[in-house]
């Protein structure tokens, strides 16, 4: 392992937490309206939230960890960074079947408890 490697691989493991981050961005103003239709709810929003944050950033890294950089030792910087930005394929994947899970249950729950106004 040399230092090439490593800086490759900590550039690979921050995009993909860069694209966890986009789609929380991309989904949280839209969950909160969810969540704030129901007035049973409006307690749990900070726990959905961060959940929600916590899920896709574990998404995205999940398969970082597992995946290598397969080149050679001599192999230039910029090779290292063409290859993880190939892996990234399967970091979007990741998260938009933890997001997928994620809106099924939170489906589930807003139709549960259907529309409920404090009297």
């Amino acid at each position: 392992m040399n230092c090439t490697w490593f800086f490759s691989y900590a550039l690979f493991l921050i995009m993909a937490v860069v694209v966890g981050l986009l789609v929380f961005l991309l989904v949280v103003a839209p969950m909160r309206r969810l969540l704030g239709a129901n007035s049973r709810l409006k307690q749990a929003r900070p726990f959905f939230v961060m959940t929600l944050l916590v899920i896709l950033i574990l998404g995205a890294i999940a398969p970082v960890i597992g995946e290598g950089l397969d080149l050679p030792e001599d192999s230039a910087f910029m090779e290292y960074v063409w290859c993880a930005a190939g892996n990234l394929d399967d970091t979007v994947l990741s998260v938009a079947l933890f997001l997928f899970g994620y809106v099924i249950v939170m489906t589930v729950l807003t139709a549960a408890l259907g529309r409920y106004r404090d009297e």
